[in-house]
């Protein structure tokens, strides 16, 4: 059975467990052993190569860092300093403008209410002076709404 290159990848980097190691090495081919060769020849040699370069290179990072730590403090600009006065006009201002702004939100997004009268009267067609919409309660608790018509005649009274 042939095993995926991915396999012996994981295989080289110690990424199986130990028992899935052992099985799989049991199950590698004489080419599948010849890749995990290469691979360990292709890590030795980058790893060799990396070492040459940075042992011709010196490195000394402290010198840098002590360097940049002497410098005064040109590199950072100091915040500017507001008098407190000022501060509290700023907070004063934005909360000011805050409680406005939430008022006048409050106001047009307030719920449109109209004052009424327990009853819903559907059409009332008035000839005359008026009429009047009462509710009027029993003893017995419950409420009674009366539609009063005023005429102009003296004597020509109508309640429904």
């Amino acid at each position: 059975m042939a095993v995926a290159d991915d396999k012996l990848s994981k295989l080289f980097d110690n990424e199986l467990t130990s028992d899935e190691a052992e099985a799989l090495r049991q199950e590698l081919s004489v080419e599948e052993q010849a890749k995990l060769a290469a691979l360990s020849d292709l890590h030795l040699a980058v790893h060799d190569a990396v070492e040459t370069e940075a042992a011709s290179h010196e490195l000394d990072l402290w010198s840098q860092l002590e360097a940049k730590l002497a410098l005064p403090s040109t590199v950072v600009p100091e915040a500017p300093v507001i008098p407190l006065r000022r501060k509290l006009l700023l907070r004063t201002t934005a909360v000011v403008s805050a409680l406005a702004l939430a008022a006048s939100l409050l106001f047009v997004l307030r719920p449109a209410t109209s004052p009424g009268s327990s009853c819903d009267v559907e059409e009332l067609e008035v000839i005359g002076s008026g009429a009047t919409v009462l509710q009027v309660a029993d003893d017995r608790g419950n409420d009674t709404t009366l539609i009063w018509f005023d005429h102009q005649e003296e004597d020509e009274w109508e309640s429904l």
